[in-house]
């Protein structure tokens, strides 16, 4: 396997999603593109919303993140929407 270094790392944001998808979920969508190298999900509780979840997945290399963004932005993973986004 080849080695990356962590600035080759790239964090990307995933939100619009429920309480439906755990970070399981996402660890396999995201796997299917490349290595992960962790997955976070958190809940925004203070909206009153289920739906309101966002995670945080980090890909082992640029490449492989882009691909991810360019495969799993606007689609559905277990029903539900997903925006990917690069984080800032």
């Amino acid at each position: 396997a080849a080695r990356h270094n962590e600035e080759d790392r790239m964090k990307l944001f995933v939100g619009g999603f429920s309480l439906k998808i755990t970070k399981e979920d996402l660890q396999k969508a995201f796997g299917k593109f490349g290595e992960v190298a962790s997955v976070a999900g958190f809940t925004r509780k203070r909206y009153g919303s289920e739906s309101g979840c966002f995670g945080l997945v980090q890909m082992l290399s640029n490449v492989e993140a882009a691909a991810a963004i360019a495969g799993l932005n606007g689609q559905k993973l277990n029903g539900q929407l997903l925006s990917v986004l690069q984080r800032q």
